[in-house]
C-alpha cells in the first residue's frame, strides 16, 4: 500500500515538475515573441526613417541658396507625392500601436513608442530645417 501512495506521489510530483517546465517554457516562449516584436517595431522604425529623410532630401534647399532672397526650395509635390506618405503610414502606426498598448495596458511597449516618436519628431523636425522656411 504504501509503495502504491509513493508511486502516485512521485508521479504527481514529476507531472508537476514537467508542468512547470512547459509553463516556463511557454513563458519564455511568448517573453521572445514580445521581444521580436519591439526589435521589429523599431528596426520598421529606423527604416522609415531613413525612407523619409532620403525622398524628403529631393526637396530640400542647396544650403548656398539657404540665405538668398527669392531662393525657393524643391516643390511641395515632390516632397507630398515622396516623402508625406511615408510620414503620414507611420503616424498611423503609431496611434494604432500607442492605442493598442493603452487599452490593452502593455506598459513594456511605453518605452518603444516614446523613443520612435521622439524619433520621428526629431527626423521631422531636420527636415524642416532644410526647407529653408
Amino acid at each position: 500500500m504504501l509503495s502504491r501512495v509513493s508511486a502516485v506521489a512521485t508521479f504527481v510530483w514529476i507531472a508537476e515538475g514537467q508542468l512547470a517546465d512547459l509553463q516556463l517554457t511557454w513563458q519564455t516562449y511568448h517573453m521572445t515573441i514580445l521581444m521580436q516584436r519591439r526589435v521589429w517595431w523599431f528596426l520598421a522604425n529606423v527604416f522609415g526613417i531613413g525612407a523619409f529623410l532620403a525622398f524628403a532630401s529631393k526637396a530640400w534647399i542647396e544650403p548656398e541658396l539657404a540665405n538668398q532672397p527669392g531662393a525657393s526650395a524643391g516643390d511641395f509635390i515632390v516632397w507630398g507625392i515622396s516623402a508625406l506618405p511615408i510620414l503620414v503610414i507611420f503616424i498611423i502606426a503609431h496611434i494604432v500601436v500607442g492605442g493598442l498598448a493603452v487599452t490593452k495596458l502593455r506598459l513594456d511597449w511605453a518605452l518603444p513608442l516614446v523613443l520612435t516618436t521622439v524619433s520621428w519628431i526629431a527626423a521631422a523636425i531636420f527636415d524642416n530645417m532644410h526647407h529653408g522656411i
